[in-house]
C-alpha cells in the first residue's frame, strides 16, 4: 500500500501556456501574487533513470496555506509532465510533500520513481508515479533551510498582497 510520507504543501499543475494559466488563476481564484521563473534547469535531472535536459517555466503562488505551482515544460517530450505538451489550460500533475529524509520517504513510498533532480547543493526533488492510488504523481522535496525559505517567501508575499497590485512578479524582483 502506498502512503504519502508527509503533509501536502503544494499542488502542481502542468500548463499549456504559463502566461495564460497565470491569468486564468488570477481571474478565477484568490491565489496570488504569482512569482514567475523562466528557463529553469535543475542539475542531475533524470527521466526514467536517464539524464534529460529539461527546461521549465514555472510560476508559484499561495492559495491559502497551499502553494500552487504552474509548470510549462519546454521539452524534450516525453518527460515526467507527460508524453506531449498538454492541450488543456492546466492539468493537475502532482502533490508536493516536504520530507526530512528523502531516501527513507522514497523507500516508504514504494512506488515507481520517474524523475530526480537537485534543487541546490542540499536539496533534491523526486517524482513518483502514484496515479493508481492518488490520481496524481507525488513529488518528494528535501525539507532543508533553502526549501523552507522558498515556501516562506511565497507565504510572505501572499500575506502582504492586497489582491490586486503587482499580481505577477519575477523571482529576481522578490528574491532581491
Amino acid at each position: 500500500m502506498i502512503t504519502a510520507p508527509g503533509n501536502i504543501r503544494q499542488l502542481g499543475f502542468v500548463v499549456r501556456d504559463l502566461d495564460e494559466a497565470v491569468a486564468h488563476w488570477l481571474a478565477h481564484t484568490s491565489a496570488g501574487p504569482f512569482v514567475v521563473m523562466r528557463g529553469q534547469r535543475f542539475e542531475g535531472w533524470t527521466y526514467l533513470g536517464e539524464p534529460q535536459d529539461q527546461i521549465l517555466d514555472i510560476a508559484f503562488a499561495q492559495a491559502g496555506p497551499m502553494m500552487i505551482e504552474l509548470i510549462q515544460a519546454k521539452g524534450p517530450w516525453p518527460n515526467v509532465y507527460g508524453d506531449a505538451p498538454p492541450t488543456e489550460t492546466s492539468v493537475l500533475h502532482h502533490f508536493g510533500l516536504l520530507v526530512g529524509d528523502i531516501d527513507a520517504a522514497s523507500a516508504a513510498l514504494d512506488a515507481p520513481m520517474v524523475t530526480t533532480a537537485q534543487i541546490d547543493a542540499t536539496a533534491e526533488l523526486r517524482y513518483f508515479d502514484c496515479r493508481e492510488r492518488f490520481g496524481v504523481r507525488l513529488e518528494l522535496i528535501s525539507d532543508t533551510p533553502s526549501v523552507q525559505a522558498f515556501f516562506e517567501l511565497s507565504e510572505s508575499l501572499a500575506r502582504s498582497w492586497d489582491g490586486s497590485s503587482a499580481p505577477v512578479r519575477t523571482f529576481e524582483e522578490v528574491a532581491a
